[in-house]
């Protein structure tokens, strides 16, 4: 059991990374979400991608992540502990304002999720807002 455990496990760690492009035209109707990497601390906390008031998936900052979803609107979110306060207990101190998905059979739109800003200064909590584009594959270092 171990064995086939170590083997397969290999297998997973061996199998070649899709570019964000590729995994998004991959994928037949759904939404994919990313962070691009922010400064400091911030980068590392992870924040949880909500959708329909259940927790869908966890991402930190130059993870990008995708879901296959129904058709029809859904209501998303992002939310986290406070990143700049070590004893935030509150899983949702940085939680965004709800975001509409319109999801469309054969299509995937793009979300990026990133801190609200002041100047140079991230202040939260969390914004949704819809990329046409997707991500830049630079931006995740994917190929």
């Amino acid at each position: 059991m171990r064995s086939a455990l170590s083997a397969l496990v290999i297998l997973f760690a061996s199998a070649p990374v899709a570019s964000a492009a590729a995994i998004g035209a991959r994928m037949t109707t759904g939404a994919c979400f990313f962070r691009l990497e922010e400064n400091g601390i911030l980068n590392v906390r992870p924040s949880s991608i909500v959708v329909d008031g259940h927790i869908i998936g966890v991402i930190i900052g130059g993870q990008f992540k995708c879901f296959t979803l129904r058709v029809g609107n859904h209501v998303a979110k992002a939310s986290s502990r406070d990143p700049y306060n070590p004893a935030s207990n509150h899983p949702s101190a940085w939680e965004s304002a709800p975001f509409t998905l319109d999801i469309r059979r054969g299509y995937t739109i793009y979300v990026r999720i990133s801190p609200k800003s002041s100047g140079a200064a991230y202040i939260g909590p969390w914004q949704l807002s819809q990329d046409n584009a997707g991500p830049d594959e630079d931006e995740f270092n994917v190929r």
